[in-house]
């Protein structure tokens, strides 16, 4: 069976859309867990009337508001599936979503589906999450080159994409504190486990709009702070299991840890260098050298 982890907080707009996209699902073999994180508007009432004509949905409302991310813990800790899958309250998911998912996870500990974006009212923006963030196959073609993806230049995998195996909990709960949200950090950690696979077949439909919390939080990006903590807890946690991530780590540490003054910047231009496709992956040879300009004299908060 699988278990759907949802979060809602205040979210009446776009919420019944959302829950008639899962309830309508290909495969039907799932509970849907909803963590209410204190709404204050109509998402209680519109949740407990799915509840009432549909069983699989079982709703657990929080005493006082946890956040996204620790709402999104605890929604996972009260799953009882073999498989967890993510869901936000404001997307649409394709009727295949769950079928797509569960067939390709195979042997690996998470699987996330590309999706497409929409805008608020659903209109395709003709572009997928993947090609927006410039990951394809054939440019990160192994693990390693995925890993260097997400430390160097950001996420590419939208966490209501995915599904993971519930053997995952173990490695990536609790969810590390500076991290501001949960997707970059399961993936990074099944990438790491060696236990990771993606699939370019859309099965979200993201809603793109303002009031879109883990979206407006993306659009600064990991802090260099933020990005040397997430190779720490890697490290702390041992889930390095692929061949040259002692290798990636180091370089990840190196590079982040030197980012702060010219001289050295101009020291670590070398490893900048063979990193450039990575930290700057819709980049090209003529851009190389404006953005190794702006990496000697800018004083960045990101990279």
């Amino acid at each position: 069976m699988i278990s759907i982890a949802m979060t809602t907080y205040n979210g009446e707009r776009f919420l019944a859309a959302q829950l008639d996209s899962v309830v309508r699902q290909t495969y039907a073999d799932f509970e849907l867990i909803i963590c209410d994180d204190c709404s204050t508007d109509h998402t209680p009432s519109i949740l407990a009337e799915y509840a009432r004509n549909d069983r699989r949905v079982k709703i657990f409302k929080n005493r006082h508001n946890l956040g996204f991310k620790k709402n999104f813990e605890k929604a996972m800790q009260l799953c009882s599936g073999d498989y967890i899958a993510f869901c936000d309250q404001d997307d649409i998911w394709t009727e295949h979503h769950l079928a797509v998912l569960l067939s390709g996870i195979e042997d690996s500990l998470l699987i996330c589906g590309n999706n497409l974006l929409v805008t608020e009212n659903g209109v395709s923006l003709e572009r997928t999450f993947f090609e927006s963030n410039c990951f394809s196959n054939a440019k990160y073609k192994t693990t390693s080159d995925i890993l260097q993806k997400i430390i160097y230049s950001g996420n590419c995998f939208q966490g209501a994409s995915m599904l993971m195996k519930k053997e995952l909990l173990k490695y990536v709960l609790p969810f590390p504190d500076m991290l501001p949200y949960h997707d970059a950090w399961c993936s990074t950690a099944a990438c790491f486990l060696n236990r990771f696979t993606y699939t370019d077949t859309v099965v979200t439909h993201y809603r793109q709009h303002e009031n879109q919390v883990t979206n407006n939080e993306r659009q600064a990006g990991l802090t260099v702070q933020q990005r040397l903590y997430l190779c720490k807890e890697i490290e702390l946690r041992n889930l390095c299991m692929i061949s040259d991530g002692k290798i990636i780590l180091h370089d990840a540490y190196n590079f982040f840890s030197h980012a702060d003054t010219f001289a050295s910047r101009l020291h670590m231009l070398p490893l900048w260098s063979r990193k450039y496709a990575y930290i700057h992956p819709n980049g090209n040879v003529i851009k190389k050298y404006p953005h190794m300009i702006k990496f000697l004299f800018y004083k960045r908060r990101t990279l």
